[in-house]
């Protein structure tokens, strides 16, 4: 079976997906179903925190489609943004439906650009860039290696509760590089959308991806991501919101 990815014909054999609980009391792998997801296109203010200011440079919009490709059916995930600070990117990835494992990876940025099929214990593509460099990618994986990219989906399609906690050994597809990412359940909080009052229950989830420090904040009754903070430096905050949202009890 093959995945057309911007005209071209991508090899798609299946590497295995695993998602474990990394809790003490469990250690095993975490269902993971990709019908919890919300289907079609959400989109998310961008801001950055710099120096105790807070600033608005863009906008991301996240669409997740289930399509069927060669008989197979699959999670198609287009994930763009537009970035006064960082630059416009755009990533599109392949899983497959419904337990997300991964098939073929896309992404382009502001100087490059990379394209990678997984191949059960390896990954084939190539990197180019701006300059018409081409670069062969070919890397050995674990057979349990996720797509960094699809990790977030990966802890919302999953059951959550408080106290879980979720590792995987991930591809990086921008680095060529593989990661640990984990994510640990640290309670729950409740949001208002200041656009109509509507009262959000939420998870608060705590992320390592590959050294960086994360929190998600994932709508309980329909798994989307309401609100994500990366910092990417000590005084540096990277912010994807919901407009106009604020927390309820301060």
């Amino acid at each position: 079976m093959h995945i057309r990815l911007r005209g071209r014909s991508i090899g798609a054999s299946i590497a295995v997906l695993s998602l474990v609980c990394a809790s003490a009391a469990c250690g095993q792998p975490v269902p993971v179903d990709a019908a919890r997801l919300p289907l079609g296109v959400d989109s998310l203010d961008i801001y950055l925190l710099s120096g105790g200011a807070e600033r608005r440079v863009g906008r991301l919009w996240d669409e997740l489609q289930r399509v069927d490709v060669a008989g197979a059916s699959l999670a198609r995930r287009v994930y763009r943004t537009e970035n006064a600070v960082f630059g416009p990117t755009l990533d599109t990835t392949y899983s497959k439906w419904p337990d997300l494992r991964p098939r073929a990876h896309w992404s382009e940025g502001r100087t490059s650009a990379v394209e990678v099929a997984y191949r059960g214990d390896s990954v084939v593509g190539h990197r180019s860039t701006t300059l018409g460099t081409v670069v062969p990618i070919t890397r050995r994986l674990p057979r349990t290696v996720t797509d960094g990219a699809s990790f977030d989906l990966l802890v919302r399609a999953s059951v959550l509760t408080r106290g879980l906690r979720l590792s995987s050994t991930a591809y990086l597809a921008a680095a060529d590089s593989v990661a640990l990412i984990s994510a640990l359940v640290t309670g729950d909080e409740q949001w208002r959308t200041n656009l109509g009052g509507e009262i959000v229950n939420v998870w608060v989830v705590q992320m390592d991806y590959a050294g960086l420090a994360s929190t998600l904040w994932i709508d309980k009754a329909t798994h989307a991501l309401i609100r994500q903070t990366i910092r990417l430096a000590p005084d540096i905050t990277i912010i994807f919101s919901r407009p106009q949202l604020t927390r309820v009890g301060g």
